[in-house]
């Protein structure tokens, strides 16, 4: 089943505390100018520009907290008809720049592309802790090749489903040689946090700035 997650209930918007902040403040400003009214001496009376002045500026900052709201309340429907778009990508076949993949369900899927002709090529996968579990013979040409590992280590044992990367080690003599890798998997699901919402493909999250592409079907 798709998972969506990190859905935390509504909390109080910056917007809403500066509002109560400011309610607050007003309502001590009112009180002060209303006992000084009571007791200002009737042959001196009180100098009120500068509570005019104070009343101007109160002002410009709740117009200032009410188009902060208004902003919020467009930037949440905005996430919101995003969000709704990116459930209708779950079940989809994601590529994404980088070899970080995630192994679901004992298959994890990644395309490399040499940028020169190597004499040796070994590519390795390790665990989300940095240690190589596997490594696997590649190719030494410049096409583009996919591979995909049954998520099994040296010794055939099965390894738990979760984030892998992917590190290509081509060489000619003694000249490393780069590659352009990237990882490929079904969306099964939507992570959201702080706002920000990524796709997810087991246990990998990922993030928006990598995806190559974007295609229905395996």
């Amino acid at each position: 089943m798709a998972a969506i997650s990190g859905i935390a209930p509504g909390t109080s918007s910056q917007a809403e505390k500066s509002s109560l902040k400011l309610a607050e403040t007003f309502d001590n400003f009112l009180t002060l100018l209303t006992k000084q009214l009571q007791y200002q001496d009737p042959l001196k009376p009180m100098d009120s520009s500068q509570f005019t002045s104070q009343l101007v500026q109160f002002t410009g900052v709740e117009q200032a907290v009410s188009t902060n709201k208004n902003l919020e309340k467009l930037l949440s429907a905005m996430q919101g008809n995003q969000f709704s778009a990116m459930v209708g990508a779950i079940d989809k076949t994601l590529e994404a720049e980088g070899g970080e993949a995630g192994l679901v369900g004992g298959s994890a899927t990644w395309s490399y592309k040499l940028e020169s002709q190597a004499i040796d090529n070994k590519l390795k996968i390790a665990d989300a802790d940095g240690r190589v579990v596997r490594t696997l013979s590649g190719s030494t040409d410049t096409q583009r090749h996919e591979i995909t590992w049954d998520g099994t280590d040296e010794y055939g044992r099965p390894l738990p489903d979760g984030v892998y990367t992917l590190t290509v080690d081509a060489k000619s003599f003694n000249t490393s040689i780069g590659a352009a890798v990237t990882s490929i998997g079904r969306i099964d699901g939507i992570s959201t946090a702080d706002g920000v919402q990524n796709f997810m493909i087991g246990a990998y999250e990922v993030p928006m700035t990598k995806i190559k592409s974007l295609k229905s079907g395996n």
